[in-house]
């Protein structure tokens, strides 16, 4: 379910163009909208290519020289609250940072102030031998954390200003449908949660757009604006690759029933030849569509991976590790076990002198036989010997590795 991303439904499907449909919708939505009084001004573009690709850089208030330090201030008392908890080399290392954009941070410098600017003064800080900081990478890790939060709200020159459809509901984006078959539906994009809640609130079985009544939900999926504001461009990515799978999957079975039907109509063409009743033909084919679609319920598509197919447990067993070139071990090998032999069993047959424990491997039916020291393992092939016939199977025994 979309957080972001509300579903229109039930809209008129007129007027036809995205400029003048995205201006009626507002226009019903907020009366007083700038984009809905005057036709003349033009649209705010989303383009998303053209986004940076971490959303925290994103902001929708145009700020004046006034609030610039105002909001450095706010921003400056979180970074510091933020540290109480932190190690006394990533106190030190923020404290000396705030110091440092205190003296350079001004309503005439924080236009051009980009994180590159932060990044490097934050390095210099790092390395000042006066300082002498010999931060761990684990501390190297959090200051990374705590400068994030400047790089996103006081670096104005690197971030992007998104232009709002409707700054009293906070509308960020509005797309129409583009499947002709819903055509009378959009999607609308919202800031954030609260924005999105607050519009089904207020709207929810009291909009309606030219004597329709439009229904409203949330969308099941977020729009690629929505996705991009939740996660960036990766939330982009991912929403594509979806979308992929989906359309493959549509793909592919629109093109299995068009061959279905091709072949049904085949059949009833040369079943006509033969004079067959037009009842009996019909019986025929349905007869064969019902096949056809047991016969796809019951058989599963192979998924291909990357790796080779699991043999089949008795080609394991069968498996023999030769072990004639090991060199003498108090740990013996046993190959070939019987499958259903018990962990008693084996010890009560290796409980020679010197003997400490069985671990036994049921699945690959073997197991190791340990001795106090090689001499005793020795003893045991000897007694045994290197093949011994056991509850109907010829078990192998030999020096581990």
């Amino acid at each position: 379910m979309a957080e972001l991303t509300l579903h229109l439904a039930n809209l008129p499907r007129r007027p036809t163009s995205e400029d003048a449909f995205t201006r009626t919708l507002l226009s019903a939505i907020n009366s007083n909208n700038p984009y809905a009084k005057d036709i003349e001004l033009p649209l705010p573009r989303l383009d998303l290519k053209l986004l940076p690709k971490d959303n925290r850089r994103i902001t929708y208030e145009e700020r004046n020289t006034a609030a610039v330090l105002k909001f450095y201030s706010k921003v400056r008392n979180e970074v510091l609250n933020d540290t109480e908890k932190d190690s006394f080399n990533v106190k030190l290392m923020i404290k000396a940072l705030i110091e440092q954009l205190d003296a350079v941070y001004s309503p005439d410098t924080a236009h051009e102030f980009t994180i590159g600017k932060l990044r490097r003064l934050c390095h210099h800080i790092q390395h000042d031998p006066d300082l002498n900081l010999a931060l761990t990478p684990q501390e190297v890790k959090v200051v990374r954390g705590r400068l994030r939060k400047f790089e996103a709200k006081i670096c104005l020159k690197s971030t992007r200003r998104l232009s709002l459809l409707d700054e009293h509901f906070r509308i960020v984006s509005l797309s129409k449908a583009t499947c002709d078959r819903y055509s009378s539906r959009a999607f609308v994009t919202f800031a954030d949660h609260r924005a999105a809640e607050d519009f089904i609130n207020r709207f929810k079985g009291h909009l309606s757009v030219r004597g329709r009544r439009v229904t409203i939900s949330f969308a099941s999926h977020e729009s690629l604006v929505g996705g991009y504001l939740q996660s960036g461009k990766r939330g982009i990515d991912s929403l594509n690759q979806q979308r992929e799978r989906k359309d493959s999957g549509l793909s592919s079975k629109v093109d299995a029933d068009k061959k279905l039907k091709r072949r049904m109509r085949r059949i009833r063409h040369k079943l006509a030849l033969k004079g067959i009743e037009p009842s009996a033909i019909q019986e025929i084919v349905n007869k064969t569509i019902q096949d056809r679609i047991a016969m796809a319920s019951t058989t599963k598509p192979q998924i291909k991976t990357g790796s080779k197919a699991p043999e089949p447990a008795d080609k394991k067993r069968k498996t023999v590790v030769e072990v004639a070139a090991n060199p003498p071990n108090n740990v013996l090998l046993v190959q070939h076990l019987p499958s259903d032999v018990q962990q008693e069993e084996i010890s009560a047959l290796f409980a020679h002198d010197g003997f400490v424990e069985v671990r036994l491997v049921g699945v690959r039916n073997l197991a190791f036989v340990e001795y106090k020291s090689i001499s005793n393992a020795a003893s045991a092939i000897s007694k045994l010997g290197s093949s011994y016939e056991w509850k109907g199977s010829t078990i192998s025994v030999g020096f581990a590795k």
